[in-house]
């Protein structure tokens, strides 16, 4: 299972990376965890073909909080 993270609280996303890759330790899945900190580089990963099974998205961010047309 491929998951992001996609906040600009660094302490947060960290935490979050951490407790998700726990659970999914002690469940037997197999994570990757990508950690974004602006919305610009989680949607040029978009374009350059990564996918997700999973996105943790805060609501309001610096960068791409405003709707985007792409």
């Amino acid at each position: 299972m491929r998951i992001a993270i996609c906040d600009d609280d660094i302490s947060f996303t960290s935490k979050l990376e951490d407790i998700i890759s726990r659970e999914c330790a002690n469940n037997g899945k197999k994570t990757e965890i990508d950690v974004f900190f602006d919305g610009e580089t989680l949607v040029k990963s978009f374009e350059s073909g990564h996918r997700y099974s999973m996105i943790f998205l805060d609501i309001e961010m610096k960068i791409y909080n405003q709707p985007q047309v792409l």
